[in-house]
């Protein structure tokens, strides 16, 4: 037999004899244990955990974290990342449905901050946002209409109207994206 093992006159290696590992402690067992299995159904999302939040990616827990939200608003309470971004985006168009309806433009706003802003930070977040632009409008176009008086305010009412109508479009698009968008001017009176 040479030093491979193997038999210069019948060439096959001969089987190695492995000993089966030492079963190990019940501590370590534990330590090494996998984490239980977690449905595969559940859609990808941020979901709360010890300390903050944990990234589901729809198969597996990710290495991403954030901080549990300020303020003390759990930050994804039963809503899937999918369910913020489109209340978020209601949140900024509902201002659209005042604007068509003529009165009103704040209650979409004001009633998806009262129940889905406690389920989810951003959500709250842009609900407040779209609120308070909907207030910074509301004193925009009092004082454009006043200024009609002078002859400014013929040109201040139709370009705080078209603002008015551009800026919670991109605001919603932004929401649907997930980006935390804030108004460029916006008097923020609503925290």
């Amino acid at each position: 037999m040479n030093r491979d093992g193997v038999d210069e006159i019948n060439p096959k290696p001969e089987p190695q004899k492995f000993a089966p590992p030492p079963p190990p402690s019940e501590a370590a067992a534990a330590a090494s244990a996998p984490p239980p299995p977690v449905m595969q159904t559940q859609a990808p999302g941020w979901y709360p955990a010890p300390g903050g939040q944990r990234y589901w990616d729809g198969e597996q827990w990710t290495e991403h974290t954030a901080p549990a939200a300020a303020a003390g608003l759990p930050a994804s309470v039963g809503m899937t990342q999918a369910d913020e971004k489109q209340m978020a985006m209601f949140a900024h168009l509902g201002q659209l449905l005042g604007l068509l309806a003529g009165v009103g433009g704040f209650v979409a706003p004001l009633v998806i901050m009262l129940t889905k802003g406690k389920e989810s930070a951003f959500v709250r977040k842009a609900a407040v946002e779209s609120l308070n632009f909907w207030i910074t409008g509301i004193l925009a176009a009092i004082v454009s209409f006043a200024l009609i008086l002078v002859l400014v305010g013929f040109i201040l009412v139709p370009l705080v109207a078209l603002l008015w109508i551009i800026f919670p479009i991109i605001a919603g698009v932004k929401a649907n994206e997930g980006v935390d968008y804030r108004y460029p001017f916006n008097i923020r009176l609503i925290s």
